[in-house]
């Protein structure tokens, strides 16, 4: 997944658990770049770079500049810790 600055040089977090029902979080490993994120409403900014391992909870809002274009590997856990799989249809 690779997070590309925008011509304003900033984008805001998705709200990925709305299309994943159970997720709870995105864990991921930076492998690439450099970003600091705003979380909306206020609080501390969060600087990650390469070799970072960033937890994003459910619910958690933010606006990200990217400083140098991000890669990451990502996946998807449930409440019990265990990764999240969609659901079979």
């Amino acid at each position: 997944c690779a997070a590309v600055p925008d011509p304003a040089g900033s984008f805001e977090e998705s709200k990925w658990w709305l299309s994943r029902p159970g997720a709870v979080e995105e864990r991921c490993l930076v492998t690439e770049g450099r970003a600091v994120l705003y979380p909306t409403g206020g609080g501390p900014t969060i600087r990650i770079q390469k070799g970072d391992v960033v937890i994003f909870r459910k619910g958690f809002s933010c606006t990200w500049r990217v400083e140098e274009e991000i890669s990451k590997h990502y996946n998807y856990f449930d409440a019990n810790g265990k990764h999240w799989r969609p659901r079979e249809s």
